[in-house]
Parts: C-alpha cells; structure tokens; sequence
C-alpha cells in the first residue's frame, strides 16, 4: 500500500508529447495534500498547454481527502487523466477530498470554460464510488460533474 498524507504527489509533463506515470501498488491511499500531473519540473504550477499526463494506478485507489488539480485544454480534447485499474473510491463517511479542474487555452492561460466543454478528469477500469453523497467537492458555479460508462469514468461539464 501507498498513503500520501500531505505534501504533493506530482508527476512532470513531456516536453514533446503527452505522458504516463504509473504506480504499480495493492492500494493508494490519498488523506491529504495534492495530486498535479503534467508538471514543469522547474515549477509545478506550471503545464504544457500542449501535452498533458495520465497518472495510472495499477491496483485500487482511496482518495479520501486532498485536492486532484488536472489541467484541461479548453481548444482540444486533451485533459490530465487519474486512472485507477481497481476500484476508485473517493471520500470519506465524514470528509470529502476538492477537484479543482483548471482550464487553459493554447496559450497556456487559465480561462472560464465554455458551457458545454467537457473533458475526463478520472477513470477506473472497475467502478467509481461515491463513499458519501457530497464527494467531491468542486466548484459548482464554473462545473457539473458527470459520471458516464456505469460510474467508471468521471467528466468535468462547463456550466
């Protein structure tokens, strides 16, 4: 098993080409912190406009707490990916963990999304469980969460 309680889980972008980090583990287990993909290495709030990342996880995923920033290209279909082989649950009885999707165009700039846009932020190959009605949190005003395919894929909507 893997547990991240803090800090950041990052994995770096491609300077040509879009990217896999893959954690082979029984269990990853997020109870705080950041989950960034498609970083620069010199600064991790920075990501290619261009190439995004897919963080795989060969085994089952917790995210019970923390905050998942994938970037997603507002002008193509490209959008940083979590992936789960097993099961992914997300939340706790009593807490839930922020999706905070960030859109740019091809320029690199954070943008609003255009209502309608959609791109899958999370997928696992078994199912995606909701460990409590609230999970997660995300910002309503700018986002619609969907879950398609039989709760194994998760989409963020502009509004």
């Amino acid at each position: 098993m893997v547990r991240i309680q803090g800090g950041k889980l990052v994995t770096l972008g491609g300077e040509s080409a879009s990217v896999t980090a893959t954690i082979e583990c029984s269990k990853l287990v997020v109870t705080g912190g950041e989950v960034l993909l498609g970083r620069s290495g010199n600064d991790f709030s920075s990501h290619s406009p261009y190439y995004f990342a897919t963080l795989k996880v060969l085994g089952f995923v917790e995210w019970q707490q923390g905050t998942y920033r994938p970037f997603m290209q507002t002008e193509g279909p490209e959008t940083d990916l979590w992936w789960s082989t097993g099961e992914f649950k997300v939340g706790t009885a009593n807490a839930s963990p922020t999706l905070a999707p960030i859109a740019i165009n091809y320029e690199g700039s954070v943008v609003t999304p255009p209502q309608g846009y959609t791109g899958m932020v999370i997928k696992s190959n078994d199912v995606i469980t909701k460990v409590n009605n609230n999970a997660p949190t995300y910002d309503t005003d700018v986002w619609i969460l969907d879950s398609l395919d039989n709760n194994k894929e998760w989409w963020m909507r502009g509004k």
